[in-house]
C-alpha cells in the first residue's frame, strides 16, 4: 500500500511539473505571437514607407523640375528603406518559425500533460480500489475479532 501511494504521488507531482512546462509553453507562445504581429506591422509600416517614398521620386521625375542631390539624396532614401523591408521580412520570417516552433512545443506539452494526467487518473483509480479492499479488510478483521469475543463469553 506505501508503495502504491508512494508512485500515486510521484505520478502526481510529474503531473504538477507537466502543469507548469505547459503554463510555460503557452506563455512562451503568446508571447512570441505578439512578437510576430509587432514584426508583421513593422514589415507593413515600411513597406508603406518604402512606397510613399517611391512615389514621391515619381512625383519629382514627372514633374521636370529635378535637383541632381534631392535625386541622389531620394534614391540612397530608397535604397535604405529597400534594405529596412528586407530587414523587416527576415524577422517576419523569423518570428513566424519560431511562433511554430512553439506551437509544436506546446502542443507536445499538452500531449505530455494529457498522458499524464491519464495515468494519474488510472493510478488514482487503483489506489482507489486498493484503500477500499483495505479497508474492507480492516472492517472484516474487526468484525471477526468482534465475533470471537462474542464467542468467548458465550
Amino acid at each position: 500500500m506505501k508503495q502504491i501511494t508512494a508512485i500515486d504521488q510521484l505520478h502526481r507531482r510529474r503531473l504538477t511539473a507537466l502543469e507548469a512546462a505547459l503554463k510555460q509553453a503557452r506563455a512562451e507562445q503568446a508571447d512570441l505571437e505578439l512578437l510576430l504581429d509587432h514584426r508583421c506591422r513593422s514589415e507593413d509600416a515600411t513597406r508603406e514607407k518604402g512606397l510613399r517614398l517611391k512615389h514621391d521620386i515619381d512625383g519629382v521625375l514627372f514633374t521636370g523640375t529635378v535637383n541632381p542631390s534631392a535625386l541622389d539624396k531620394a534614391q540612397h532614401q530608397l535604397l535604405a528603406a529597400k534594405d529596412a523591408l528586407l530587414a523587416a521580412q527576415k524577422a517576419v520570417k523569423e518570428a513566424r518559425s519560431d511562433v511554430a516552433a512553439s506551437v509544436r512545443r506546446t502542443s507536445e506539452a499538452v500531449r505530455a500533460w494529457r498522458e499524464q494526467a491519464i495515468k494519474v487518473e488510472k493510478f488514482g483509480t487503483l489506489l482507489q480500489g486498493s484503500r477500499d479492499a483495505h479497508n474492507a479488510e480492516a472492517i472484516s478483521r474487526e468484525e471477526m475479532e468482534q465475533e470471537d469475543v462474542f464467542r468467548k463469553r458465550a
